[in-house]
């Protein structure tokens, strides 16, 4: 009986863990100006990603419908559930719907001038800091040292990388050890409703796994235009000693 509730208790907190996870993903991806397409709702309908293409919809359109179709399921909700099913399929299934891009050129653009204007914010309150620095340094080599850090654009570039995309980061491998910890349960000793349970959260997470997957080749597209505007911006306008 104790070993029953500790396996419960495990798995309430997983639980609560993959919605969690799920919840900050998505509010990382708002922070990036990421706005979900009308039909993203009808994917969440059919549990899967709004990357999927036509067949994929098809197949967890079937999958789905053998489960809650009313002709084998006399649960109260079958029939508004299979309703949903119908109605979602029905748009997705139309030439041009179910082709859905949440990373795309406006996203990126929008994503690097957040990024610029907190970048320039910095770099502005490292200028000022290294006029106070240079005036009350004692000799040149001091102020040159000064000057050296400042110009060393790079360093700052990591703090402000670090400040925006580093809890993406962190939420990534959250959500691979998690997943591998249910996988690695699910190969235990379960019941049916436990096992039905956890594997239909392991498909959630593997759908974010994926998810974080296309925003990291994203996001590392924008790290590379960023790099190079900014050190081109950087090069252009080094600051010099006034001693």
């Amino acid at each position: 009986m104790l070993g029953s509730r500790i396996a419960k208790a495990r798995m309430s907190a997983m639980l609560r863990e993959s919605r969690r996870l799920e919840r900050e993903s998505s509010k990382f991806l708002e922070s990036l100006g990421i706005q979900e397409a009308p039909s993203a709702a009808y994917f969440k309908v059919l549990g899967i990603r709004p990357t999927e293409g036509p067949k994929r919809i098809r197949a967890a359109y079937v999958s789905k419908m053998r489960k809650y179709h009313p002709d084998v399921n006399a649960s109260d909700d079958a029939q508004d559930t299979a309703k949903a099913l119908n109605e979602a399929y029905h748009f997705l299934s139309k030439k041009g719907n179910f082709s859905v891009s949440m990373f795309t050129q406006q996203t990126a653009d929008k994503a690097k001038k957040a990024f610029i204007d907190l970048y320039l914010a910095e770099r502005k309150k490292d200028l000022e800091r290294l006029e106070k620095d240079v005036a009350n340094s004692k000799d040149s080599f001091t102020a040159e040292a000064y000057v050296g850090n400042f110009n060393a654009w790079e360093k700052r570039f990591r703090k402000i990388w670090g400040s925006r995309f580093g809890r993406f980061y962190s939420l990534q491998r959250s959500t691979s050890k998690l997943k591998k910890r249910m996988e690695k349960v699910m190969e235990g000793k379960l019941g049916q409703e436990e096992r039905s349970i956890l594997k239909e959260n392991a498909a959630s997470l593997a759908d974010l796994a994926a998810l974080q997957q296309d925003a990291e080749r994203f996001i590392s597209s924008i790290r590379k235009d960023l790099e190079a505007s900014i050190g081109e911006m950087e090069k252009k306008s080094k600051a010099s000693v006034r001693y």
